[in-house]
């Protein structure tokens, strides 16, 4: 029953890896959409969530794709990576996506069940470290709710991540459509008799905190580095972790600075240029959540004693 479970949750994730692989291709171009007409809110909710316009077509030949051309990972194979109609060919990240994306789900269902399940306790040796109560430990006593909640946070990650690195940008969707759902949550939370002040104020304190924070930045070094994106991102980071945005901050900061001198050293980046700091950010966020805990408690007094 147990890896029944895990198949199932695999073939979940790579299905929200294909639709993440339309996502991140229609977010990157969604500045592109244009309207007739002058009705800003309506152009604003075309280009924030323009992974709801239309079934796939071909980058190329612009055809619809069919249903049976779009099972995620199989309809690669048997394609041969080409499309039907005028095979160019399909991308790869597409099916990389998809792989990575079920094994994503995997590890984040693996993370929560192996804290009440012995065999898959095995299975997850990592999990005293990487523990999902980490985040939103008050849901443990809804594991369906907290499953759906890791579900959102890790699409939300890779997507962001993906999106960025791709084209540079923060997408507005994706923070809009998963900061509403934390909302949700939170709010569910205080009705179910959590601290008004643990669930509401403190992580709407920092994620304002630490928005400001990024915005002074970018006015004092006129936008090098970072942009407007970065500081939407935090804002969103502070409404998931709360005061844990500090660890987040730290360790992307930390291994930004790290991939920047390792790449200024191979001669792939040369010193005054930028890197797209989202995914620095969004790994942060990812250690922040599941490892914060043990981060505070083990790692940092031995860092700082």
């Amino acid at each position: 029953m147990e890896l029944l479970s895990v198949v199932a949750t695999f073939f979940l994730g790579v299905s929200v890896g294909s639709f993440t692989g339309v996502v991140v291709e229609r977010e990157g171009h969604s500045n592109n959409i244009k309207l007739k007409g002058n009705n800003r809110l309506i152009l604003f909710l075309v280009q924030s969530f323009p992974w709801v316009l239309g079934r796939s077509r071909c980058d190329k030949c612009k055809r619809e794709l069919r249903w049976f051309d779009n099972i995620p990972l199989i309809s690669f194979i048997l394609l041969r990576g080409k499309c039907r109609f005028c095979d160019a060919a399909i991308p790869f990240r597409y099916f990389v996506v998809e792989l990575l994306m079920g094994f994503t789900f995997v590890w984040g269902y693996l993370n929560l069940t192996s804290l009440a399940s012995p065999t898959l306790g095995q299975i997850s040796p990592i999990s005293p470290i990487f523990n999902s109560a980490n985040l939103f430990g008050s849901l443990s006593a809804y594991p369906l709710l907290l499953l759906f909640t890791i579900f959102v946070f890790l699409w939300a990650l890779a997507s962001i991540t993906l999106v960025d690195f791709r084209f540079g940008l923060i997408p507005d969707g994706i923070l809009l459509a998963s900061g509403l759902i934390v909302l949700l949550i939170r709010i569910f939370l205080v009705v179910q008799g959590d601290p008004w002040l643990n669930s509401m104020v403190m992580p709407f304190f920092w994620a304002f905190v630490s928005s400001f924070f990024f915005a002074f930045l970018i006015l004092i070094t006129k936008g090098k580095g970072m942009g407007w994106g970065d500081v939407k991102l935090v804002f969103w980071m502070g409404l998931w972790l709360g005061w844990q945005i500090l660890i987040a901050l730290w360790l992307a900061f930390l291994t930004g600075a790290v991939a920047g001198i390792i790449l200024i050293l191979y001669r792939r980046k040369k010193w005054g240029q930028t890197l797209p700091f989202g995914p620095f950010l969004a790994w942060g966020t990812l250690v922040s959540a599941f490892a914060g805990d043990y981060l505070v408690s083990h790692i940092l007094p031995k860092l700082f004693p």
